[in-house]
Order: structure tokens, then C-alpha cells, then sequence
């Protein structure tokens, strides 16, 4: 029942695992309305799981009874931080993912008339969503809790790229470019007027809102620390994050010692690699000649791409001497689109739906070849992708 609950009151999380009930939804999920929701739903299945005595349910149930009740406290424990009031980042937005989404190639279906109709009702929502951003990011400049100022400086030009001219030169416009073949011409017609002016008369209006939002009031008010611990009650939100994020109780310096640890630990490591390939010369020395000599590097994106997908089928081809259950869905190897490439991570994955019909996709940073060594390939599609 919370897992149904849960897919109504979060659609793109029923979008991406395959079920498709609710893909001309966008709810506002960072106004107050949804959130009061949000927290009304949270409590009643708190109560409800706590009803029942642990004591009398099998070991596999009592597994999942200790869990649903961890996440429902969690989930309670999070309402203390407000994460609301920072909408909006360079890298995992709705800002960046729905232009993913429309691009016809993701994990939105345009297949049907249907289906075009319905990702005009989610761009609807889409609107709603930008404005409640600014009137968040708004009360959070008057409660200090704001983005560090490069973030945001990374941001304003991905809002910039959806400011177009012309509803044609609109990511948003991609659908109606690549029509199925089974929606015929008048539909075809109806549907394309209906793009353009979704995008000329509401979205491209509703960027240019927030971008002139960003640039002249929230930029000039952004932060110049960038640890999360710095903002207001910052010390207990990281806290917070810490713990979920390695479902331990340690303190973020004991975290910190870990991490010193593995650095000092993976150095002796590399040190044993610069002996091995027989290198002449300190560690500073390797690592220079690792980061500039050009055999290390490829020069146009597209070998990249291609290095991977080649790197893939050798994988794949030995992945049976070591498994024996794989899954029903593939990956892709596609290249981070243009609007966020500077900001976005070297490479990253999206999965696949629960089904298996849709295909995970790896996506690969070409915006910066250097960033991109080919010495680190095959540990990051392992990491990533397979």
C-alpha cells in the first residue's frame, strides 16, 4: 500500500521503474501543500507498521518491519532541515532532468498520441514548479540557507540554454521532430502547434522568470563557504546526511580519518605503479606525465564514446566466468547533452525499467577530453554502467 502511495505521490519515480499511470504528472513537490502530504502520509504508516508486534512476524518480515520503520523515522527526522528552500543545483534537478526527459529518448514514452499528450500536462507542472522555486529560494535568502555561489554560477547558463528564440531550437521541442510512424498527419500537425506554443508561450517565459530571478537576486546573495555544515543548523543537517548516506553512526571526522586513510593507503599503491612501468622520476613527476602526455587521451568525444562502447562488448564477454544471474535490461553509452555537460559529473548512470524494455544509460562527460583518461575506462564502466 505505502509502495502504490508512494508512486501517486512521486510519478517520475513510476515513470522511470516502467509504470506509466502517472506520466501527465508533476507535482510541486517543494510547495507547502505537498509537503504537509507528504508528511500526513508519513506519520499515518509510521502508526500503522507500529500496530503490529514484530515479535510474531517471520524473520524475512521482521527484516522488512525494521526497515519501513527506519525509513518512516528517517523521513520524519528530515523534516527538521530545509532542503526546499535549496531547490535547485548543477547537477540533479528537475532542471537537468526534464530536459532529459523530453528529449523522446529517455524514459518518458513517445509512442502514442497519448503519450505526447500527456508530457504537455507534466510540463504544465513543470511551470508550477519553477515559480514555487523562486518563491523558495526567496525565503531562503532571508534565512540564510542558500547555495555556495559557484553552484549557482554553473546553473544560470543550463537555465540560459532553454531560453530560445525560436520553439524549433527548444530541447523541449525534440518529440515532434521524431514523430512514430503510427500517429498520422493531422495529429502531427495539432500536436507540433501545440509544442511550440507550450514552449513559446509558458516554458521559455517561465526560465526566463528564473533566470532573471537568479542572476540579479539570488546570485548577489549566494554564500561564499561551500561546506554544507555552514549553513543554519548545518552541523546536525551533515550529521544527518552522514548517517544516511553510510547508515552508521560516526561522526563526520571519524568518516574524514577513513578517507585519509584510503588516500595515503591508494598512494603507496600508485607509488608501486610508477616502479612496475619502470617510470624515472618522483610522484609529482608521474603524475604530471600522467595528466599531459597525449597517449593517455582521446581528442574527439565521439572516440571516446566509442572506446566505451568497445570496452563494454570485453566486458560483457567475460562477465559469464564470474556471474551467473544478469539482468533482463542492457545500458547504452550516450554522451551528457550539451546544457549541462560543464557542470556535470565524468560520467554517470540511469537505469533501466524494472521490466527490462528500457535500456540503462551510461552517460559520458565529452566536455573535457583531459577530464577523460583512458588508463580510467574500465574501472569507471565497471563502477558505473556494468
Amino acid at each position: 500500500r505505502f509502495f502504490e502511495d508512494s508512486l501517486r505521490m512521486n510519478p517520475l519515480l513510476a515513470t522511470f521503474i516502467g509504470d506509466h499511470r502517472y506520466d501527465d504528472q508533476l507535482p510541486n513537490d517543494i510547495g507547502p501543500d505537498y509537503r504537509a502530504q507528504a508528511r500526513t502520509m508519513n506519520e499515518r504508516y509510521l502508526a500503522d507498521v507500529q500496530a503490529i508486534d514484530p515479535g510474531k512476524l517471520s524473520p524475512a518480515d521482521r527484516i522488512s518491519y525494521d526497515i519501513f520503520v527506519r525509513e518512516r523515522l528517517r523521513a520524519r527526522a528530515a523534516e527538521q532541515f530545509p532542503e526546499h528552500l535549496l531547490p535547485i543545483n548543477q547537477a540533479g534537478s528537475l532542471l537537468t532532468l526534464m530536459p532529459a526527459l523530453g528529449s523522446g529518448t529517455n524514459a518518458q514514452p513517445f509512442g502514442t498520441v497519448q503519450d505526447y499528450e500527456e508530457w504537455l500536462k507534466r510540463l504544465d507542472g513543470l511551470v508550477v514548479w519553477i515559480d514555487q522555486s523562486i518563491v523558495n529560494m526567496t525565503e531562503g535568502v532571508k534565512l540564510g540557507v542558500v547555495q555556495p555561489r559557484p553552484v549557482m554560477e554553473k546553473v544560470l547558463p543550463q537555465i540560459e540554454a532553454m531560453i530560445v528564440e525560436r520553439p524549433e531550437d527548444s530541447l523541449y521541442y525534440a518529440p515532434v521532430k521524431a514523430f512514430p510512424e503510427g500517429i498520422d498527419a493531422d495529429q502531427r500537425e495539432r500536436l507540433t502547434a501545440a509544442y511550440a506554443a507550450a514552449i513559446r508561450d509558458e516554458l521559455v517565459p517561465a526560465y526566463r522568470r528564473l533566470r532573471d530571478f537568479v542572476r540579479d537576486q539570488y546570485l548577489p546573495n549566494t554564500r561564499s563557504t561551500v561546506a554544507w555544515s555552514a549553513l543554519p543548523n548545518g552541523q546536525a543537517w551533515y550529521a544527518f546526511y552522514a548517517q544516511e548516506h553510510t547508515t552508521t553512526s560516526m561522526t563526520a571526522d571519524e568518516i574524514h580519518q577513513i578517507g585519509l586513510g584510503e588516500v595515503a593507503r591508494i598512494l603507496g599503491e600508485m607509488d608501486k605503479v610508477k616502479q612496475t612501468v619502470g617510470f624515472k622520476g618522483d610522484r609529482k613527476a608521474f603524475f604530471t606525465f600522467l595528466e599531459t602526455d597525449p597517449q593517455f587521451y582521446f581528442t574527439r568525444g565521439e572516440d571516446l564514446l566509442q572506446g566505451y562502447r568497445e570496452l563494454k562488448l570485453r566486458i560483457d564477454a567475460a562477465l559469464p566466468r564470474v556471474f551467473s544471474i544478469f539482468p533482463k535490461a542492457d545500458y547504452e553509452v550516450r554522451a551528457v547533452e550539451p546544457f549541462r555537460a560543464q557542470a556535470a559529473a565524468g560520467a554517470s548512470y540511469q537505469g533501466a525499467s524494472a521490466d527490462g524494455t528500457r535500456p540503462g544509460i551510461f552517460y559520458v562527460n565529452t566536455y573535457n577530453l583531459k577530464a577523460q583518461p583512458k588508463f580510467g575506462m574500465e574501472t569507471l564502466s565497471l563502477h558505473e554502467a556494468l
